[in-house]
């Protein structure tokens, strides 16, 4: 997976309650017709040189900025090499995008509209990113070993402030995207279990109770984490404020748009 190869595709991520038998379209209800007439007059183009408008470089430009506060902030929040891999391409991709829409929408123009460029700018915020998201980051991801105990460093910070205790039903709860659905409740907590052992090491947490009545582990937070680490706590709060915001943002674009 960090060759590279799969993380220069879209990917597509279906939604299972929507699929249903389909039914045959006739030609004259589908845009076959125009895509067919789109690859023949680019296929009949000649070699050309495009170029951006004033206004869509400096849309481009603000996006470029866009992902490097972004790629920062996914370093920070520990977002899987994986998806680091297939977000470090977005400039690339989302510049190849722009010249396919262009030659879709304007094919005899040299010159890309600001129009166009901030379209598919959109499309990558809105769309492409959270798909990597969801497909390199919460699917595929590293080393699930690995990215566990690295969610529940995380997760520790994160809530220390507030909880001086902690259980693998609580972990387990908050962490349904860490841990494989097709475990059973047993082998999910024995996978809580090994993975804590590295914070137990480091002194962030004592275990309590080992496998109660009903199998469950509890830990006791070491109180001095939340003021060793003040400043990390505040970046990792205000990072995934940011995020969701972001999302709830394009997201809510979207519905308008459908409207």
């Amino acid at each position: 997976m960090l060759d590279g190869m799969m993380q220069r595709f879209i990917p597509a991520v279906l939604d299972s309650n929507k699929s249903k038998l389909g039914h045959p379209l006739p030609d004259y209800l589908t845009s076959r017709a125009k895509w067919d007439m789109a690859l023949r007059v680019i296929h009949g183009l000649p070699a050309t040189t495009y170029h951006l408008s004033h206004d869509a470089h400096t849309s481009f430009r603000a996006f470029q900025q866009w992902y490097e506060d972004a790629r920062r902030d996914f370093i920070k929040l520990g977002f899987s090499k994986v998806f680091m891999t297939s977000f470090g391409k977005i400039e690339g991709t989302t510049g190849r995008l722009i010249l396919m829409f262009h030659l879709l929408t304007e094919p005899f123009s040299t010159t890309v509209s600001q129009e166009t460029a901030d379209n598919v700018i959109q499309l990558v915020k809105s769309y492409l990113v959270p798909c990597y998201r969801y497909a390199y980051n919460n699917i595929v991801g590293d080393d699930d070993n690995d990215k566990l105990e690295t969610w529940l460093f995380e997760h520790i910070l994160y809530h220390c402030e507030h909880d001086s205790e902690i259980t693998t039903t609580t972990l387990r709860k908050a962490g349904r995207r860490q841990l494989p659905e097709e475990k059973s409740r047993f082998e999910k907590n024995e996978m809580l279990s090994t993975a804590m052992l590295a914070l137990e090491d480091a002194k962030w947490v004592i275990r309590i109770e080992d496998y109660d009545r009903k199998g469950v582990i509890k830990w006791a937070i070491n109180p001095l984490i939340s003021t060793m680490f003040t400043k990390e706590r505040k970046e990792i709060k205000s990072k995934r404020t940011k995020w969701k915001d972001i999302i709830m943002e394009n997201a809510t674009k979207r519905l308008q748009d459908k409207d």
